[in-house]
């Protein structure tokens, strides 16, 4: 018994002497130090998010399902109670065109195929139970046939009725466009584009991850398929009620939410620059292709007029081969000092050898890497870019490009010293 209780007094004062020397170092440390907030990052990370960027999706809807292209995506909750995850459609000139709700009970996966959707207007709808909240219980079970045809419609040619001969997206033989997916309080109908979106629909809990993946069956077309996880944008603060202060200087949905409140959706910001691996050419038929996503320069509540400006010339792109050869698309006044403008949508997909949009690669070599910068001079600097890599037209492999900054680094020059974001 003493024993025990002379090893208890010991236990205490070895516990006193390493508090007493915590408090010690502690006190020594720099003021706020010890207060670092450290979920208060602008680095985009594949971690839980409170909403999902798919940056482009890609559907043939006209050939059968053995030979068409299709971008399907997955949505997991991982938490323990119920989540709604609203899913918004929008065009590749960033028109919001349609929304849809998916009720994702704990722990739960869901799986959509764009094509299917677009086809069949199909989606998985909630049982009826105790988790399943009371605004989702009437969801229909898929898109109504009239809505389905005004989506497809815009998805394809970029048209819509009520804007008469404006053009909101792009003319493609496929449907092409990109999709959010955020966490919301509630089953509704409403579009990101619209204020009351931000202080009565969307939440802060940072459950959701996912990934995408692009398949193209046809042997004579493609016969490949690549993914890569979705773009997880945490809430920061997470878990607070709508209102609560953020410390992020601009962030994701700026360029929608209220002028009042522009930091309302607490969504981390995306990056400005990026680089990116290529390699054209070789015995093994090398090819590479970017994703390209970038912020809408449209602005809050646009008219049909204003969504062609999101058909813009963005600010730079360099070429360099292996060699650190650099190239550029355009030579001005006989100066290659400045850096081209390019035109792109909001999103797209494109081959690095595609000299209408990159710089020519004139030196023999087979790779190198791609500087784009594809953000609009006077909007939120936000991009997004995915790289794939083929092999004799039936290997893939697609991967995030690397950010040479993060969504708080300032707008890069024009021209810009080409390097990591200070």
């Amino acid at each position: 018994m003493f024993a025990v209780a002379g090893s208890l007094r010991d236990d205490r004062t070895r516990t006193m002497k390493y508090a007493l020397a915590a408090f010690l170092f502690i006190a020594a440390l720099p003021m706020g130090a010890a207060t670092i907030r450290n979920d208060d990052s602008c680095d985009i990370s594949v971690a839980p998010a409170a909403t999902l960027l798919l940056p482009y999706f890609e559907a043939d809807l006209e050939a059968d399902r053995a030979h068409a292209l299709d971008t399907m995506f997955t949505i997991a909750n991982v938490s323990h109670a119920t989540r709604i995850a609203h899913v918004t459609l929008w065009t590749d000139l960033a028109y919001p065109i349609y929304a849809f709700d998916l009720v994702l009970t704990p722990y739960d996966v869901q799986a959509i195929s764009m094509r299917d959707l677009l086809q069949t207007g199909s989606i998985a709808r909630p049982a009826p139970g105790p988790r399943t909240p009371s605004s989702c219980l009437e969801l229909p079970s898929s898109i109504p046939p009239q809505a389905l045809a005004v989506v497809r419609a815009a998805l394809t040619h970029g048209i819509i009725d009520h804007c008469s001969n404006e053009a909101i997206g792009l003319e493609h033989s496929f449907a092409i466009g990109y999709a959010t997916i955020d966490v919301v309080g509630a089953c509704t109908s409403r579009l990101p584009a619209e204020p009351s979106y931000y202080t009565e629909d969307l939440r802060f809990d940072n459950v959701l991850i996912g990934d995408w993946v692009m398949l193209s069956p046809n042997p004579v077309t493609g016969n490949y398929a690549a993914g890569s996880p979705l773009v997880h944008i945490r809430a920061i603060p997470a878990g607070f009620p709508a209102g609560a202060p953020t410390h992020l200087p601009r962030t994701f949905y700026e360029i929608h939410t209220p002028e009042s409140t522009p930091h309302i959706d607490r969504r981390q910001p995306l990056p400005a620059a990026f680089a990116a691996r290529y390699i054209e050419g070789g015995a093994s038929g090398f090819d590479s292709q970017f994703i390209v996503w970038r912020q809408s320069t449209a602005g809050r509540s646009p008219t049909c007029a204003q969504y062609r400006k999101n058909d813009a010339e963005t600010q730079e792109v360099v070429r360099f081969d292996s060699r650190e050869n650099a190239f550029i698309r355009l030579f001005w006044g006989g100066c290659t000092c400045p850096l081209p403008s390019w035109k792109q949508p909001i999103t797209s997909r494109t081959k690095s050898s595609n000299t209408s949009v990159y710089p020519a690669l004139t030196s023999g070599d087979t790779s190198g890497w791609m500087y784009i910068n594809a953000t609009e001079p006077t909007t939120t600097p936000q991009t997004w870019v995915v790289a794939t890599m083929f092999a004799e037209g039936r290997f893939s492999v697609a991967f995030d490009a690397v950010a040479l900054g993060n969504g708080c680094s300032a707008r890069p020059d024009l021209p810009a010293t080409i390097g990591p974001a200070q």
